[in-house]
């Protein structure tokens, strides 16, 4: 009998990675479509994008075709939806309307679940997204800031995130009650989530808060940064492309590379060595943040995402926080794997998949 298999699809600002998976996780192949930034410029929507990617996409199945396997399922990276619980959710026409339309802004994340469902028509099978960035399940008091006209929402690396949670929690065998700790995802952006009995209940944005990281500025001081745009030549939309994707270490270094920085520091640039140093604390002071709010002893510290491979960033932070909780790091991040785990998640019964909007979160 044929294994059953799902096929995988992330989209990227100049890529898009496909793979088919089998239900006992063995990648039957994985491949990277890659572009440049001419042939994926769009005007105001990504969607313009749609035509190139899915022809590529049909060339390379009619290439390499199922691996022999029975397709069950495709599924897409989720893109910026409306506040949503984490899981795995249909691609309906609703989400395919807020996806087409660009609901919460445009991202080429915004194709994966189009993309989705595009292939799966074709093949006859469902369509599936599993966690996309917008999972919100902070808490109320989250929510707040210093000013009622302005709101924190929750925007994060939730599918690298709950991969690491359910890998601790199949490791440790406990119950989803007992996932109670503080996950960090170490990527060009730095998400730091706290957890509580398996809910992400506060959240470090990391497009508008949190530490600094290798393409973020994270948290900034309010006052300075509402006088900054008069004093100087930013103003919204080139400020916000400032923050992201232009602050953090490559402000500081003209690069994003924590490898390249490390190296400079370690040749004695002091300039690599403080912009590595500041990282590290900011880092260090919103995880013990988060843990703070729990209102129990976190039992886990868990560190993912394609920083995690440095041996100095995680023998800085082993260092500060081993008193803290227990530490386990899961280097890298398997963002095709796990797609294609939630959509077998939901196949086995372990999950119930979601309908789009009704799994709609937030306050």
């Amino acid at each position: 009998m044929a294994k059953q298999v799902v096929l995988a699809i992330n989209p990227g600002s100049t890529s898009t990675k496909v793979a088919v998976i089998a239900e006992d996780g063995t990648v039957i192949w994985q491949e990277t479509l890659r572009y440049s930034v001419a042939e994926l410029a769009y005007r105001e929507n990504v969607v313009e994008q749609l035509p190139l990617r899915l022809s590529d996409l049909e060339r390379l199945l009619a290439e390499k075709g199922l691996g022999g396997g029975k397709l069950v399922g495709v599924v897409g990276r989720g893109g910026l939806l409306r506040p949503l619980h984490s899981g795995t959710y249909l691609v309906n026409e609703a989400m395919l309307a807020d996806l087409r339309q660009g609901w919460g802004g445009q991202h080429p994340s915004n194709l994966g679940g189009i993309l989705a469902r595009m292939l799966a028509d074709r093949y006859g099978v469902e369509a599936y997204i599993v966690d996309p960035v917008s999972v919100d399940e902070m808490i109320p008091e989250a929510r707040r800031t210093g000013l009622p006209e302005i709101r924190r929402f929750s925007h994060l690396h939730a599918l690298n995130i709950r991969r690491a949670l359910l890998r601790w929690q199949k490791e440790q065998s406990c119950s989803p009650r007992e996932l109670t700790g503080v996950a960090v995802h170490l990527g060009g952006g730095i998400t730091v989530a706290a957890v509580r009995q398996g809910r992400i209940i506060d959240v470090s944005n990391a497009n508008q808060g949190g530490p600094m990281s290798p393409e973020r500025a994270g948290a900034l001081p309010s006052a300075a940064l509402a006088y900054w745009p008069e004093e100087t030549d930013y103003h919204y939309p080139p400020l916000a492309k400032r923050l992201v994707g232009g602050g953090g270490l490559v402000s500081y270094l003209e690069t994003n590379s924590l490898v390249e920085a490390e190296k400079r520091a370690e040749a004695g640039d002091e300039k690599a060595r403080l912009a590595l140093q500041a990282m590290v604390k900011q880092l260090i002071k919103e995880i013990g943040a988060m843990a703070a709010i729990l209102d129990t002893l976190p039992r886990f510290l868990l560190f993912t995402g394609g920083m995690a491979f440095s041996h100095w960033l995680m023998e800085q932070l082993t260092s500060a926080l081993n008193w803290l909780a227990p530490i386990t790091v899961y280097q890298g991040e398997e963002e095709l794997p796990a797609l294609a785990e939630g959509v077998f998640r939901v196949l086995a019964g372990e999950e119930s998949v979601r309908i789009y909007p009704e799994g709609v979160s937030g306050e």
